[in-house]
């Protein structure tokens, strides 16, 4: 048997080259563990997490080379452990902006890739391995992959590339993380460029396009409105009495001399306060049945709020006078976490007055263009940025202010409008506190993004059927520190009234999706008939990984394996 993988204090593998990572797997597969390999961690842990205490967590930190293969092509190849720009939960070394991807592209050779995701914390492995994607129509960071080498369940290196066959690039586009260990990416850059774009806050009457509507000539239909504007984001607040929409939109623009960015300000100019206040309101309205448990969350953030202020004034950021006030903030918190049990006992009134706080929250928090103050009003905020800097629009929320887990439903752009009218009169049809009930205290979000090519890829087309022209995806937010659990009722609601209404829609793989069981196969059954490759699949992931070393429990109640063998059979004596 092979020799057991030395392991760090964070209890995890961290191999620094290609052998490593099979002799990891050798050794899996030789005493019956599994392996998976953790990136950002932004994806739910299941899909990085083994079954037992004893099973194999890669992490591929040590691995994070950029080297450029053509010039004159701009072919890089980036090691799969690379960031695609900061990750502010990593290590300082690893997750610097410095040695991010997109910075060093950037800097270094002056190129950059046509999209990426709202954020980009992400490792480039993982981003690819869960078929993520940014909120454009138009652009795909998949169109820049070239090849992608992996380490297979049995330690030996496979390459993907072009766009047939078993080793196609479609066929690891997305790979869940169960054909392999990804280890390297060829990348083809294009020339660096710039965005300029706007954000406006309106209510559905003030929006440039009709959102459940059809393409009248007065306003544009959602679906066109996402093909039309280069890059997108619709943040849609449902909640009755306080209905809005946020759109940012960009398109890019050429690098002008002596170009210098006007950022694009997600929480106003204050990110930290807006922030902090923002998640105190959400933290309370979350948790009015758990006073205690709001009270531990406020103290939390009063911790994490009071450190990042020694990190803006230790970079020079804050004045004097501006230092003494925001010094009262993390005091605040504290504060109202300590009258949190007085909250508590007023927590029925509160839940019956939801649908009078919360409208009257979010005019505070996001108002209305047409309602902002002097000369901002009904100015929409204008930006300009270096695309790789400016498309991650939502780099600068906290996870840990503002974690949030997510379902992601993707179905046909054709349908773009059924669908958001389907949503909104399941919203509208119920009493106030039953309705809020159903959208829950937060946001989603309404993304375009173009067809694909991968056998797994929720944007999947042949080229003939109803997803040809694109995908629109609505992202349902669940606010991380509320005391309710999404996946017992909240999340579910929304693939059931979609199955109900028969609504054709697959789900982002790297965020929540629900389970079957060899007793209740409807969810297996619907979303392997929605693949039209779904058996090609399964058969290379039986040849590449034979053991079933990367195929947790997790996997298996996606994707209906439950005939595999619970565990791999050890081929020797556990070392």
């Amino acid at each position: 048997m092979p020799d057991s993988p030395s392991r760090g204090a964070d209890g995890r593998i961290h191999p620094a080259d290609e052998h490593a990572i099979a002799e990891a797997i050798r050794f899996a597969a030789a005493s019956g563990r599994r392996l998976r390999v953790r990136g950002a961690g932004h994806a739910p842990p299941g899909t990085a997490a083994g079954d037992r205490d004893d099973d194999l967590v890669l992490s591929l930190d040590r691995m994070r080379e950029l080297r450029v293969v053509d010039e004159r092509e701009r072919l890089v190849r980036a090691q799969a452990g690379i960031h695609l720009g900061r990750d502010p939960s990593a290590a300082a070394a690893e997750g610097s902006l410095a040695s991010s991807l997109l910075h060093r592209l950037a800097e270094e050779h002056r190129w950059t890739l046509g999209s990426t995701g709202g954020i980009t914390h992400q490792t480039l492995g993982g981003f690819l391995a869960t078929a993520s994607a940014g909120g454009s129509l138009q652009h795909s960071l998949l169109d820049h992959v070239a090849e992608v080498r992996l380490i297979d369940g049995r330690g030996e290196p496979q390459v993907f590339s072009g766009v047939d066959g078993e080793r196609g690039l479609p066929a690891v586009l997305p790979s869940l993380g169960l054909l392999g260990v990804i280890t390297e990416v060829t990348l083809r850059c294009e020339p660096l460029f710039t965005i300029a774009g706007q954000e406006a806050i309106v209510d559905l009457a003030g929006a440039e396009f009709d959102l459940e509507g059809p393409d009248d000539g007065e306003r544009l239909s959602l679906a066109e409105f996402l093909t039309r504007a280069e890059y997108a984001r619709i943040e849609w607040w449902p909640q009755r009495g306080a209905e809005r929409l946020i759109v940012w939109q960009a398109q890019r623009t050429e690098v002008q001399p002596g170009f210098r960015p006007t950022r694009y300000e997600e929480f106003t100019r204050y990110p930290v306060l807006g922030e902090a206040l923002f998640s105190m309101l959400f933290v309370i309205f979350g948790n009015l049945g758990d006073p205690r448990r709001a009270r531990d969350l406020l103290r939390r953030n009063a911790d994490y709020v009071s450190g990042a202020l020694d990190r803006l004034a230790d970079a020079g950021r804050l004045t004097p006078r501006r230092r003494r006030l925001v010094r009262l903030l993390p005091g605040l918190l504290r504060a109202v976490g300590g009258g949190m049990p007085l909250l508590g006992l007023l927590a029925p009134l509160l839940r019956r007055a939801l649908p009078w706080l919360v409208p009257a929250a979010l005019d505070r928090v996001l108002p209305l263009d047409e309602h902002k103050p002097g000369m901002r009003r009904g100015e929409p905020q204008s930006f300009r940025d270096w695309s790789w800097q400016g498309l991650p629009m939502d780099n600068q929320a906290s996870d840990v202010l503002l974690g949030c887990r997510f379902t992601e439903l993707w179905v046909p752009l054709g349908r773009a409008a059924e669908v958001v009218r389907i949503v909104r009169g399941y919203f509208a049809a119920p009493a106030a506190r039953e309705s809020y009930h159903r959208t829950g205290l937060f946001a989603y979000e309404l993304y375009g993004a173009p067809p694909a090519t991968g056998w797994l890829h929720p944007g999947h087309t042949d080229g003939e059927d109803e997803w040809r022209a694109g995908a629109l995806r609505l992202d349902v937010y669940w606010f991380a520190d509320n005391a309710e659990d999404p996946l017992e009722r909240f999340f579910p609601q929304f693939w059931e009234l979609l199955r109900a209404r028969e609504i054709p829609f697959r789900l982002h793989w790297g965020k929540e999706v629900p389970a079957s069981s060899p007793t209740d196969r409807r969810w297996i059954s619907m979303f392997a008939a929605s693949f039209p490759r779904w058996q090609e699949f399964e058969a290379l992931r039986s040849e590449l990984d034979p053991d079933e070393v990367f195929l947790t429990e997790y996997w298996r109640e996606r994707l209906g394996l439950w005939v595999a063998q619970s565990r791999p059979a050890a081929r020797n004596s556990r070392s």
